[in-house]
C-alpha cells in the first residue's frame, strides 16, 4: 500500500464531529436534537458543561440560537431552558456543512 493510500484511509477514518470547533459542534447538536438543554448538549456533543455554557452564550449573542422555552429536566426534576436555531443559525449551519 502506498503512502498516498494510507493517508487517504487515515483521513476518511476521522470522525467529522472531531474536526469541527466546539462552537460548530454545539450548533450542529442543537439542530439535530429535540429541545436540547445545556445538560443535553453536554451529553450529546461530548463536551464539558462549562464549555457548553460558554458556547451557548456565544451563539445566543450572535443571534444563531434563541431560547425555545422551558422543560423539566429528567435527572434534576427542575425546569431548564432549551434552545432553538434561528434563521440566521440555519444559514450558519449550511455554511459549516451541517444539515437540518
Amino acid at each position: 500500500m502506498t503512502v498516498a493510500q494510507t493517508s487517504l484511509l487515515a483521513y476518511f477514518s476521522i470522525d467529522p464531529m472531531k474536526m469541527q470547533t466546539v462552537r460548530d459542534r454545539i450548533l450542529l447538536t442543537i439542530s439535530q436534537a429535540r429541545r436540547p438543554s445545556n445538560a443535553d448538549l453536554e451529553r450529546l456533543a461530548g463536551v464539558r458543561l462549562s464549555s457548553v455554557c460558554g458556547r451557548v452564550n456565544e451563539l445566543a449573542k450572535a443571534g444563531l440560537i434563541e431560547p425555545g422555552g422551558t422543560k423539566l429536566d429528567p435527572f434534576t426534576r427542575k425546569s431548564v431552558r432549551w434552545w432553538a436555531i434561528t434563521e440566521t443559525g440555519r444559514e450558519e449551519l449550511l455554511r459549516i456543512g451541517g444539515t437540518l
